[in-house]
């Protein structure tokens, strides 16, 4: 069965969307000015958006090639993506401003605000799905529509959330990005079970 625009919309809003990663991006940049948060926000979705095409073209080869299950892929997933969560939960706080600005800017864009956060678990299993399911060149190219668009649109929100997370007090800004890490935490240990059921486990 061929996915609707609107199935493949909503699925890669939560694997591939801003929503989970603005946050994030605006805590991590806090201390570069402008131009480098641009740079860092177009880095990251440049990346997300070449993993993800890779993954749809070429997942299906990997599954084969790497011997592992689409159960399998969730749990591992999941697993990075709660301990990743958790680290911002229990985050004492410490040097992460020195560490921050002294981070690479490119290097920040990679990870953590490309991949786990921008590309989660759920767009990596999503795609390596679709990549060994679609039956025609129609529904690639309709998933690579969806994957760019959805592209286009963590540009515009990054950029945006870049802009105003300059007007919002960085404790606030904490304790958001602590609390909307508590939801992806919820979130990874649902792929995580997910995962375990697909294998037989649960």
């Amino acid at each position: 069965m061929t996915p609707t625009w609107t199935e493949l919309f909503l699925l890669l809003l939560v694997g591939l969307g801003p929503l989970k990663t603005m946050l994030v991006y605006v805590e991590k940049t806090e201390n570069y000015d402008q131009p480098t948060r641009d740079k860092v926000a177009i880095y990251a979705v440049i990346t997300a958006i070449c993993l993800a095409i890779s993954l749809l073209f070429l997942g299906a080869g990997l599954q084969s090639l790497l011997h592992f299950s689409i159960g399998a892929l969730s749990v591992s997933g999941g697993l990075i993506l709660l301990l990743f969560s958790l680290r911002i939960v229990l985050d004492t706080g410490g040097d992460d401003g020195d560490q921050s600005e002294d981070t690479d800017p490119v290097s920040l864009a990679i990870s953590p605000i490309a991949l786990p956060l921008l590309l989660n678990p759920v767009g990596i299993v999503a795609l390596v799905t679709f990549s060994a399911e679609a039956q025609s060149m129609e529904v690639y190219l309709r998933i690579l529509a969806v994957v760019l668009c959805l592209g286009v649109i963590d540009v515009a929100v990054l950029l945006l959330a870049g802009r105003l997370g300059k007007l919002i007090p960085h404790p606030i800004i904490e304790l958001l990005e602590r609390m909307f890490s508590i939801l992806i935490c919820a979130l990874a240990v649902q792929i995580m079970v997910d995962g375990l059921e697909d294998l037989k486990i649960l």
